[in-house]
C-alpha cells in the first residue's frame, strides 16, 4: 500500500466530487488550518471515497499529516495508482 495525498477536487456533474492522489506530500493541496482539514477529512471518511485508478475499493481511513506551519494535508494508505 501507497500513501496518497489528495492533490486535486474537482465538482462533476450531480455534484460528485473527484480527487486526485500523489505520493508526493510536496505536491499535496494543503488546508492553512487544522480545523478545515479535519472538517473536510472527516467528510470523505463518513461518506467514503472510491479511488477509481486503484483497486475500485471505498476508503474510509482518512488522516490528516501537517508539512509545515499553516500547511495541513489529507491522506489514505491504498493501493493506487496516482494522478500527479
Amino acid at each position: 500500500m501507497r500513501k496518497g495525498y489528495i492533490y486535486s477536487e474537482t465538482i462533476v456533474g450531480g455534484g460528485e466530487t473527484v480527487y486526485g492522489f500523489t505520493s508526493h506530500p510536496e505536491k499535496a493541496h494543503y488546508w492553512e488550518t487544522r480545523d478545515e482539514a479535519e472538517a473536510d477529512c472527516k467528510k470523505m471518511n463518513e461518506r467514503g471515497v472510491e479511488i477509481p485508478k486503484g483497486s475500485g475499493r471505498t476508503y474510509r481511513n482518512f488522516e490528516i499529516e501537517e508539512r509545515g506551519p499553516k500547511e495541513f494535508l489529507i491522506c489514505c494508505a491504498a493501493k493506487f495508482t496516482e494522478s500527479a
